[in-house]
């Protein structure tokens, strides 16, 4: 571990995903961070641990401060995206497969338990119903799907444009270098 220098330099130790790593860096870069350190976890094997720094004589610190803020809710908002993608086509796909099971399991006690020719004949009919709709079901799955997709890709896309807007809202506020002396 490197000797800190805490007179001339503010320390940052953040954890993110390697395949995100270009884009974070580039976005603390504005903020006048540079690597300081820089580990892959112990713990998760797609997560690198870094410390950044950037010089305590930064211009207008306060205020980037704010937009660094502001930037990290972008990337969090992300986060929350990703795993809520595809919320709506998981919860209909496991009712599909509830629903299946449940049909599948009818099936075999009326076909093992009835001894009468009506009785299996009609709820072979009814679960052949009941599976045509499931199959309409599954086709709504993948649209739904592809619907959420869309979603997703445009809304991230709003927010990197926000985070880009701040991004150079907040190099123009250091003027360009960083490490400007006030």
């Amino acid at each position: 571990m490197k000797q800190r220098n805490y007179d001339e330099y503010d320390y940052m130790r953040i954890l993110i995903n390697k395949n995100v790593f270009d884009e974070i860096m580039l976005s603390y870069s504005c903020f006048g961070w540079e690597i300081y350190e820089k580990h892959f976890s112990s713990v998760f094997s797609d997560t690198i641990e870094l410390t950044l720094r950037r010089s305590r004589w930064v211009k207008n610190k306060d205020k980037l401060q704010l937009m660094q803020v502001y930037m990290e809710s972008g990337y969090a908002d992300i986060g929350k995206l990703r795993k809520r993608k595809y919320l709506r086509s998981t919860i209909l796909g496991l009712s599909v497969g509830t629903i299946a099971t449940l049909l599948l399991s009818l099936f075999l006690y009326f076909t093992i338990t009835s001894s009468h020719l009506a009785t299996i004949i009609c709820g072979s009919v009814v679960c052949v119903l009941i599976a045509s709709v499931l199959v309409r079901l599954l086709f709504a799955l993948a649209s739904l799907k592809k619907t959420e997709d869309k979603q997703y890709l445009q809304k991230r896309k709003e927010i990197v444009i926000e985070i880009e807007k701040i991004c150079k809202d907040a190099s123009a506020t250091i003027g360009g270098g960083g490490n400007a002396q006030d």
